[in-house]
């Protein structure tokens, strides 16, 4: 009886409680009017967020878990592509091993030399990582090396991007270098073996061009040298054989380098005769052409040259003309 007469009092209670809130309900339907004007007015905007302390700690610890797992991912799939690296893969990556891990406290970058061209490159010794300024001095010192060296080395590969020099067959000696991207400088990337074979005598790498250059000096000073001269003086020098008709080139190209070509001295004519007029004021210069005379089909040769052919020239100081008169 007791729990019986407890729980009706509390029913009753909750009764009377629920028919205050009704009775509220009424008198603030009634009075809605006066309850607006008494209500504040409300911030225009948008209400402040209010963030709860665990959601926030819930969201760092998601997060975190997040990062570790792409960290983890991105490790596994940069040592997979480092285990396949193809060789157009090669030539684009700037990283080269230095053996200093990159892990440790302290480990610097390694740096690289820049090539320098020795006197005597017999016995050089190739360093990974050097830097060439461009393709034209990495090819020349190889052919330098070849011919100090007395190797038969020979360019297996070469293109804008990556040339590679191999030995001769019975030789596992290789090197491969490339050009770094969105530059002009090249670097040696690989080196692979040591040379296993005898010194070549007529070594192929050594072409008109680069003898040529190196008779640069000669020729200037003796332009008159002779072909079993610089057959001689190549044996003497280097010990390698050099056959006539290269030797002919060679003394060609070399003299172009000292006297410059006949056809860009014709094209300075001009420039000359009128810098004698600014030099001399007053003298007379005069300068006669043939226009171009060729066949048909020149002129469908897309190549061919249509300037007109220097005849003569006249010239007379202003100084002739005055003791001339005198």
């Amino acid at each position: 009886m007791i729990f019986n007469s407890g729980f009706c009092a509390g029913v009753d209670s909750f009764n009377t409680y629920a028919a205050g809130i009704s009775n509220n309900g009424s008198k603030k339907t009634s009075r809605k009017g006066k309850e607006k004007e008494a209500q504040p007015k409300k911030r225009r905007g948008r209400p402040k967020k209010v963030v709860n302390l665990e959601e926030r700690v819930f969201e760092d610890e998601v997060l975190e878990h997040l990062r570790n797992f792409v960290n983890n991912v991105g490790e596994v799939g940069q040592s997979s592509r480092e285990n396949h690296f193809s060789e157009d893969e090669e030539q684009n990556s700037d990283e080269l091993d230095s053996g200093v891990d990159s892990d440790e406290e302290g480990a610097e970058k390694p740096k690289y030399p820049l090539f320098k061209q020795h006197d005597s490159m017999v016995d050089y010794k190739w360093e990974v990582g050097t830097y060439f300024a461009s393709k034209i001095e990495f090819q020349d010192a190889v052919r330098t090396y070849s011919v100090h060296d007395g190797k038969g080395l020979k360019f297996k590969k070469s293109d804008k991007k990556r040339v590679r020099v191999r030995c001769k067959p019975g030789c596992n000696w290789e090197m491969y270098c490339a050009k770094i991207p969105d530059q002009e400088t090249w670097q040696l990337r690989k080196i692979i073996g040591k040379h296993s074979c005898s010194n070549e005598y007529n070594p192929s790498l050594m072409n008109s061009k680069w003898l040529g250059r190196k008779l640069h000096t000669r020729v200037k000073e003796d332009p008159r040298l002779g072909i079993p001269d610089i057959i001689n003086r190549t044996h003497r020098k280097w010990n390698v054989g050099v056959c006539p008709s290269k030797a002919y080139r060679a003394r060609s190209y070399a003299k172009e380098l000292v006297d410059g070509s006949f056809r860009e001295q014709y094209t300075r004519m001009y420039d000359y005769c009128h810098e004698l007029l600014r030099s001399n004021e007053g003298s007379t210069v005069r300068v006669t052409t043939i226009p171009f005379q060729g066949a048909e089909g020149d002129l469908e040769n897309r190549n061919a040259v249509f300037c007109p052919h220097f005849q003569r020239v006249y010239v007379c100081f202003k100084a002739c003309k005055e003791s001339f008169m005198k």
